[in-house]
């Protein structure tokens, strides 16, 4: 049965909005010692790396474009298929469960401080689960939704603070060297999740994959630039010091027909976790059927099997604040990243050129 294929443009809206969750809920306290200029200076960092980061990727839609990594891992050899499916299983729903954690710490500090978050983990866990189980088409629908939403937000918000950010409170770019803001850049590239899953659903997409690939990367690294450029000029060191230092911004932002633009924000950022999770939770169903044989009807169901083992984990990390702070300061993400969104795209597409040239040689 031919699966349904879904424009480009709309799945790079949907990984959009997925990312920039990150972004808004950046946790400050990585990089106490961090200067505000460090923070501006880690994204020229991070356009290089993300940049460099996004070969692999374009190289396999070149080579590979109409194939899922996964099926292409298969025609090679189906122990092949079954480990990366194990991988890319374990990778997915670590990124739910981190994506979980970072919103649980969110609502607890700042947003529904004193109340049991994980009463709205698991509510915001079981509307993911039913996003998910509606498949691909219904979370392209959703993200484009709330892109449409999300940007405006981002717009006015930035264009509120404007008159409030100071030059002073911006230190020298590279004032202490190149070090902080390389590892700020590193850790903002190693949680970008969202690359490594284009290759597996490149049999999915239709239009010009690879220029709206670029396209997402540069609205991205737009978006950044203005909320970390922002955040620094209008709070100085006083953000370094926060847990959440772009909802402490926005905050600043109220006035006028924008009174509650925290509360807003909120709302929009709720939905954007939505998606995220309900998107990685489909990817994890489909690196489940590459290493299981699963009927269509179980593969669909997946992402309520794996929803008990999610909210176990977010109880479990989150009895305490420094156990969450400590799972995000491992490097385990920058591993799987390196894996999952350079290493095995780039080998696929190496062996898929070198079996083309082989037969042309032959011809």
């Amino acid at each position: 049965m031919k699966r349904a294929a879904y424009d480009a443009k709309a799945l790079f809206a949907l990984l959009l909005v997925c990312r920039l969750f990150v972004s808004f809920a950046f946790i400050g306290t990585h990089f106490q010692g961090a200067k505000t200029g460090d923070n501006v200076a880690a994204w020229f960092f991070l356009a290089a790396l993300l940049l460099v980061c996004l070969v692999p990727v374009a190289f396999y839609l070149k080579t590979n474009g109409d194939e899922s990594l996964l099926t292409a891992a298969r025609k090679i050899h189906p122990a092949l298929s079954r480990g990366l499916g194990l991988f890319y299983l374990v990778y997915f729903l670590l990124t739910a469960l981190a994506t979980l954690l970072r919103f649980d710490l969110f609502c607890g500090s700042v947003m529904l401080p004193g109340l049991p978050t994980i009463l709205f983990s698991a509510l915001l866990l079981g509307v993911a689960c039913y996003g998910a189980y509606q498949g691909l088409g219904t979370l392209i629908r959703a993200g484009e939704v709330a892109a449409v939403v999300l940007l405006p937000v981002i717009a006015v918000v930035a264009a509120l603070l404007t008159g409030q950010a100071k030059a002073d409170n911006l230190t020298p770019l590279f004032y202490d060297g190149v070090s902080i803001p390389l590892s700020v850049a590193r850790y903002s590239v190693g949680v970008t999740a969202e690359i490594a899953a284009v290759p597996l659903l490149a049999d999915r997409l239709k239009g010009k994959k690879v220029p709206a690939l670029f396209f997402w990367a540069g609205g991205l690294l737009a978006t950044i630039f203005v909320m970390s450029f922002l955040t620094a000029a209008v709070l100085g060191a006083y953000g370094n010091g926060q847990m959440f230092p772009l909802y402490t911004v926005t905050v600043l932002a109220q006035t006028g027909a924008f009174r509650r633009a925290d509360a807003i924000q909120s709302g929009v950022w709720t939905l954007a976790v939505i998606v995220k999770v309900g998107f990685f939770l489909y990817l994890a169903a489909l690196a489940l059927k590459a290493l299981v044989p699963v009927s269509p009807k179980t593969e669909k169901r997946a992402p309520l099997f794996f929803a008990l083992p999610l909210l176990a984990g977010v109880w479990f990390f989150t009895r305490d604040e420094n156990t969450v702070l400590s799972f995000f300061d491992s490097s385990v993400f920058s591993v799987f990243f390196a894996v999952g969104a350079l290493l095995l795209p780039l080998a696929l597409s190496l062996k898929k050129k070198r079996n083309i040239q082989s037969k042309g040689g032959v011809l």
